[in-house]
């Protein structure tokens, strides 16, 4: 028979637990305040309201009757055939959302039936390719973050197989001047190193765009082959001036068969006149401006706090002088800020030199 005080600890771990359950229980006014922020979602993905629903959600992510209730407010409002399709995109981007953020047992709940809704919505998408793109993006990101079960995301993905088997997959004329073959999925063959570098300026070009918007190189070349192939021309022209920097500075040090080392980059500079490359900054100064400019180098602190007044005339008229060339209108609105910053440090420098000379 068991002893009342091991019954009487039963009962209250029992108790605690119920408590526990208790305190994950979510009550009828947030279930329709999440019901209402999820219906005026609108057509846009608002993230503030996202980031808003998803915290709500977080505090029932431990719960599994709380994470079904709320997941089951979102997917209905998903399979309602009375809102607009552009309505699909924020609920779609709630969902994936709350499964990045929230967790806990939305995995699970999400992950059993995401194949039902998804494929609603991408045949509801059929005419919105934007739309249908962005969807495909987000079970992509859920692919590649193994965020569900292998088997599941391949059922998710199912409806996305189907349509592109329904799409010819030839290679594009235009990409083909792009010098680009595709496999038979539509992936582009492409080096290791000449993908990464086509991505990055593609990237660069979608600064704006977020993470879950930005088309990949094998989408551009489905919907703007032309841009691909002026991106992969880009790229092509870095990858050889970056092998040519490189050997540019391999030669950059050769010896003239004496012993003595020959610094290669005035002959290159000297070689370079016929050529149409132009360095990003040109040096404008004339030869006594530069040696002027050089002279500050070898100025000691002893002769500057001998005589600081003549050495801020000097360099006054230093910066002076270098204005005095002459520039077309880009030019001279591109050294404005130049200018001013040498101006700035002029003062600067001024108001040193008299603090030294004061504390001498």
């Amino acid at each position: 028979m068991a002893s009342p005080k091991k019954d009487e600890k039963e009962d209250g771990g029992a108790a605690m637990e119920e408590e526990e359950d208790d305190e994950d229980e979510i009550d009828e006014e947030q279930i329709e305040e999440f019901k209402d922020d999820v219906d005026n979602l609108g057509d846009f993905p608002d993230k503030v309201k996202i980031s808003s629903l998803t915290m709500m959600a977080e505090d029932f992510s431990d719960s599994r009757k709380g994470a079904q209730m709320l997941y089951r407010i979102i997917r209905d409002r998903l399979m309602n055939q009375a809102i607009h399709e552009k309505q699909l995109l924020p609920l779609i981007y709630l969902i994936d959302s709350i499964v990045k953020n929230a967790k806990g047992e939305f995995i699970s709940v999400v992950e059993a039936d995401a194949p039902t809704w998804i494929s609603h919505a991408w045949n509801r998408l059929r005419n919105e390719e934007p739309l249908k793109l962005k969807l495909q993006k987000v079970w992509k990101t859920w692919n590649d973050g193994n965020i569900f079960d292998a088997q599941q995301l391949k059922l998710m993905g199912q409806c996305f197989d189907v349509s592109n088997k329904n799409v010819k997959t030839q290679s594009n004329p235009s990409t083909e001047v792009a010098g680009i073959s595709r496999t038979s999925d539509g992936s582009l063959i492409l080096s290791t190193g000449l993908r990464h570098e086509m991505q990055n300026i593609l990237d660069d070009m979608q600064s704006d765009v977020t993470e879950v918007d930005k088309i990949s190189l094998e989408r551009l070349a489905q919907i703007n082959p032309k841009l691909l192939a002026r991106v992969k021309q880009t790229a092509l022209e870095g990858l050889r001036s970056g092998a040519a920097g490189e050997h540019s500075r391999n030669e950059s040090s050769k010896s003239d068969g004496n012993g003595a080392t020959v610094d290669s980059s005035s002959q290159s500079a000297a070689g370079s006149s016929g050529s149409n490359s132009t360095p990003f900054l040109k040096e404008i100064r004339t030869s006594e401006q530069m040696e002027r400019a050089a002279a500050w180098a070898d100025i000691s602190t002893k002769t500057m706090e001998q005589d600081a007044p003549a050495l801020v005339k000097e360099l006054m008229g230093l910066v002076e002088s270098c204005g005095e060339a002459q520039y077309t209108q880009p030019e001279a609105m591109e050294m404005t800020q130049s200018l001013a910053a040498a101006s700035a440090t002029a003062e600067l420098v001024q108001k040193t030199l008299e603090r030294i000379k004061t504390d001498a």
